[in-house]
């Protein structure tokens, strides 16, 4: 189940597309190259020069473990020359990045980037609120702004619920693909 998905441009012109998935796709890397493409043929109508193409990055945040032989929550991949091993800018119009959520292990004192401060704002919404922000966090105003739109979306009843649901998905997560089949 995708929880989220948006198309942006900034205003550098590069593209953006950000998914965030909470169920595991064993076909997620077609899917998210798929995204990624449609991103690229949409920039252009019949007749426009290929020049004309920016920069397009995809995003994929996942509450699921997807590169599995590889530790690192955030990998990024490009295109590069695979004789030389290096990316030489020839076709620096391509950005994909997996943000593996499940991976992002540091506590509030070990958090030294936005990446980071983003990746424990999404693991540990649930415990935070507009009178709880971790100094680590606070001093990311737009953090403190989302913390701000949670507190505003979710009332005590709709909070409830919430972590009802968040429950029972941990709970489906941990069952085997044979429980979730008779599910």
């Amino acid at each position: 189940m995708s929880i989220l998905d948006i198309k942006a441009k900034s205003e550098q012109g590069r593209w953006f597309n950000v998914e965030m998935q909470i169920n595991e796709d064993y076909n997620y890397d077609e899917r998210a190259i798929y995204y990624w493409a449609k991103l690229v043929t949409e920039q252009l109508s019949e007749g426009c020069m290929y020049k004309e193409l920016k920069k397009t990055i995809s995003i994929n945040i996942m509450d699921f473990n997807f590169i599995l032989d590889n530790d690192e929550m955030h990998n990024c991949y490009k295109i590069i020359n695979t004789a030389t091993g290096k990316d030489d800018k020839l076709h620096d119009i391509f950005e994909l990045h997996y943000i593996e959520l499940r991976k992002f292990k540091k506590t509030y004192q070990e958090i030294n980037s936005v990446l980071g401060r983003w990746s424990s704002f999404l693991t540990k919404a649930s415990k935070l609120n507009k009178d709880n922000i971790p100094a680590e966090l606070k001093m990311d105003k737009s953090i403190v702004k989302a913390i701000s739109a949670v507190d505003r979306m979710f009332d005590e009843e709709e909070r409830s619920v919430y972590e009802v649901r968040m429950q029972s998905l941990r709970i489906w997560k941990v069952k085997s693909p044979q429980q979730k089949k008779k599910d």
